[in-house]
């Protein structure tokens, strides 16, 4: 297990396709995306195709369920312990432990793994092994007031400055997202063509748009912010995919450049605000303005793990028998009492997908 260490920090900072989460906050028509197949377009590209020597993968994760951890957030809140909402967006269902299982299962080719995390390691992780890497908070955010944090758009917005063992070109998972079949690297990036992207059929609401969920009122800010800084009207940009993100350095560090002082009070925010920067939404409109692109069929698969035990059981033999490339299971259950039984049929799914303990595991 290695763990990156800095004295100075080096500038530089993952959704189904075609379907936004919290949509009953979203008063909008979904817009179908054209049906696309996996060939790639007939020409070169007009635009610079970014350069990836090779491609790691960049977790996040936090064990929310850590006591530590817990009072940290109560006092960075100043709230009391007992009333602290959305539990379930920093709880640890043991996502990460399989998630990676499967990079090792499906996509072997990607050269190294790294966790970002706020200085924690899972219960089960053999911390003397070398195989993953962590990188704490501490070691990469440029302004250590801004810590701790629990807030993943700042979390995000601080990976231009990623130690630079990470590599140029990083696919980001977190920790909820897991490959469910074979990946080559042509799902994610061509030499010749540029870098693929997933985009979800929804587009950006307008900042006068009320919006009551602070996820789809992040994106309405920075949309908002690219029409300032571009001098453009665009009511038409896409979310991304919601579930896995390939992000490159170059990239970051242009919009690192352009919204400098936007990105640094996104880094400030302990907790999510509707005027943070949502960096999903942001790096898509970079990377497919300034950028080579090309769009392959969707890969993601997205589901709502909930209560109800029977539907779960049916949801989780559905995605046995599809094995998508992709999966994201996001947490819905009950942030104060979760139904036991559903998150015992999550891992006999999660045994039944990847029963090979790997060696990073005690």
């Amino acid at each position: 297990m290695k763990r990156i260490h800095f004295i100075f920090v080096v500038l530089g900072l993952i959704w189904i396709s075609g379907i936004a989460i919290y949509m009953s906050s979203h008063q909008q028509v979904e817009i179908k995306s054209p049906t696309n197949v996996d060939t790639y377009p007939p020409n070169k590209p007009t635009k610079k195709v970014l350069q990836c020597e090779y491609i790691d993968i960049v977790y996040t994760w936090v064990n929310g369920s850590d006591p530590k951890h817990i009072d940290s957030r109560t006092m960075r809140s100043g709230s009391k312990r007992h009333s602290q909402p959305g539990n379930n967006r920093y709880r640890d269902l043991m996502g990460l432990k399989y998630s990676l299982r499967s990079v090792r299962k499906y996509a072997p080719w990607i050269k190294n793994i790294w966790v970002v995390s706020a200085s924690q390691y899972p219960t089960w992780f053999d911390e003397t092994n070398d195989e993953i890497n962590f990188i704490f908070h501490k070691d990469y955010y440029t302004n250590q007031d801004d810590l701790p944090t629990f807030n993943s758009n700042s979390i995000e917005s601080n990976f231009y400055s990623l130690p630079k063992e990470v590599s140029d070109c990083f696919i980001y998972f977190n920790d909820d997202i897991f490959f469910g079949s074979p990946v080559a690297m042509k799902d994610f990036y061509d030499p010749t063509y540029g870098q693929a992207i997933y985009k979800s059929g929804w587009t950006a609401p307008q900042s006068k748009e009320k919006q009551a969920n602070i996820w789809h009122a992040c994106i309405a800010y920075t949309n908002d912010l690219l029409n300032n800084l571009w001098e453009v009207d665009n009511k038409n940009r896409h979310y991304a995919s919601h579930g896995h993100q390939f992000f490159t350095r170059e990239v970051f560090e242009r919009m690192y450049n352009d919204l400098e002082g936007e990105f640094k009070k996104t880094s400030a925010n302990p907790f999510r605000t509707a005027h943070d920067l949502q960096i999903p939404f942001l790096y898509l409109a970079y990377v497919s303005r300034f950028y080579a692109t090309y769009e392959p069929s969707p890969i993601n698969y997205y589901a709502l793990i909930m209560d109800d035990h029977e539907k779960m059981k049916k949801e989780f033999a559905k995605i046995l028998a599809k094995k998508p490339k992709t999966v994201c299971l996001n947490d819905g259950l009950s942030p104060e009492n979760p139904n036991v039984k559903v998150i015992e049929e999550l891992e006999k799914f999660f045994e039944k997908y990847f029963p090979d303990k790997p060696s990073w595991e005690l």
